[in-house]
């Protein structure tokens, strides 16, 4: 547990520090035998430590403190897949740049495009789910109906990317991977259309 909340901390501050995080947004939790640890209300991931985590259980009941507010989201996705110890929802720039493409159930074949990265890391399968308000029961309810044991990364429109992963490392990859895609997937979409065909795809 203690080593689990360790390293969990060291990848907080590690996205806050590259720009994947910014301010008291996007949440974090993991896994310990039957319980979950969730970044509570509130939280800055730069300043994270042993007494920033809510203890919930796998039914949602509280245990100690008060978890951010997404937290349904994270329970979801561990009570999917047994085998899931962690979970990270970030607002990273990039990311939420193209969940606000008007034809992102579209453009999301297009971030496996140019490199091969992110396809291999996603396993060929990201799920785009459709705006509700942050917190909503809304949001919760669309998401439960979304989330499938073959698919560890989905994006919510208009609001950020979440994502689940056996460890910390794991999740952290995918995050990081994604977001450059993003990048290189607006960048792309950038230049004139004259120039697409100097352009590769895998």
């Amino acid at each position: 547990m203690k080593e689990k909340l360790i390293r969990v901390i060291e990848i907080a501050k590690e996205l806050f520090d590259r720009k994947l995080v910014n301010g008291m947004t996007g949440n974090i939790s993991f896994r310990d035998n039957e319980f979950i640890y969730i970044s509570k209300s509130g939280t800055c991931f730069k300043y994270l430590n042993e007494d920033s985590f809510a203890k919930i259980s796998l039914n949602g009941n509280f245990i100690e403190g008060k978890p951010s507010k997404e937290y349904p989201l994270h329970l979801e996705l561990y009570k999917n897949d047994e085998n899931i110890n962690c979970v990270i929802h970030t607002h990273s720039f990039n990311s939420v740049l193209v969940s606000m493409l008007k034809n992102i159930d579209v453009e999301k074949k297009e971030l496996f495009s140019y490199t091969p990265y992110l396809k291999m890391k996603a396993k060929n399968h990201i799920s785009i789910v459709d705006y509700f308000n942050p917190g909503s029961s809304e949001l919760f309810e669309n998401f439960s109906k979304i989330v499938n044991e073959n698919c560890n990364v989905y994006l919510l429109k208009n609001h950020g990317l979440i994502v689940r992963g056996k460890d910390v490392l794991e999740v952290f990859d995918i995050i990081e991977e994604f977001e450059q895609s993003c990048k290189i997937l607006i960048s792309i979409k950038q230049y004139n259309e004259n120039d697409f065909d100097k352009i590769n795809k895998c």
